[in-house]
């Protein structure tokens, strides 16, 4: 891994060909598998590094109660949860983007609101690629902070805009999607993209994929992964991601495999 620009504004954290918000993600999902104290504090260093808020966030937050619940007695661990919450917590204090993001989170609906209401139903893939490389045409960029919003959030918000009116314009989209690989540009969130590629019907199937997952995992303890992956799937396209869906499925298998052994 290196710090690079490359990806970002910022020098985030990144693998050989993948960006910082799925070396996030990765590393959440190693801080939950592996339960040795010095791998747990590395991987969770490693999430801070990839700038990923939503990493940072999930896998603090449910490190610690997860800690609370199932390991009162053990000292370090509570430690090493105590101290990623108030390390998490002093990034986000001097994190600009985190600040301004929740400050300026109503004002970036409503330009999306606005926005989105001009914006046509996308017919076909062709459509759909122009109105995702036009989601700022309407925004000045010369004054991004003047019109009060998070560009980020809106860039996202946007096209969930597009992707779900583009999914409800008729029954038959609606109940089964555009069709796999309709939105070959970014959707920024599994659960959207799924839902507009599949409908409603592959939604379904994926939620009880992650609900079978959770269960597997949790009887070993390691549910934190499943939990991980539908974090970060709330923002970026996990489900697409050549490096954190494989690893998911490895680990699944691994532990489907050794219930198996244990009960022949």
């Amino acid at each position: 891994y290196e710090l690079s620009t490359i990806w970002s504004s910022t020098n985030r954290v990144t693998l050989t060909f993948i960006g910082p918000y799925n070396v996030g993600l990765v590393f959440a999902m190693v801080l939950f598998l592996d339960r040795n104290f010095l791998s747990r504090t590395m991987s969770f260093l490693l999430v801070i590094m990839s700038g990923s808020r939503t990493m940072m966030l999930a896998s603090a937050l449910y490190g610690f109660f997860e800690t609370l619940a199932n390991n009162k007695k053990h000292v370090f661990t509570l430690i090493l949860a105590a101290v990623s919450v108030v390390v998490v917590a002093h990034v986000f204090t001097f994190d600009t983007r985190f600040v301004k993001g929740i400050s300026k989170l109503d004002q970036t609906i409503v330009h999306v609101i606005e926005s989105s209401k001009v914006r046509p139903a996308a017919g076909d893939k062709f459509d759909y690629d122009i109105l995702f490389h036009s989601r700022s045409d309407d925004l000045p960029h010369a004054s991004y902070d003047g019109l009060n919003i998070d560009f980020s959030l809106y860039l996202r918000f946007m096209t969930w805009f597009d992707v779900f009116k583009a999914g409800t314009q008729n029954n038959l989209a609606f109940v089964l999607g555009k069709g796999p690989g309709f939105y070959n540009s970014s959707t920024d969130s599994s659960f959207v993209r799924v839902f507009g590629e599949t409908g409603i019907i592959g939604l379904s199937v994926y939620l009880l994929f992650l609900l079978a997952s959770y269960g597997l995992l949790k009887s070993h303890n390691v549910q934190g992964i499943v939990v991980m992956f539908c974090a970060s799937g709330l923002m970026i396209d996990t489900f697409y991601s050549s490096i954190a869906l494989p690893l998911l499925l490895l680990i699944l298998g691994y532990y489907s495999n050794k219930r198996k052994l244990c009960n022949p």
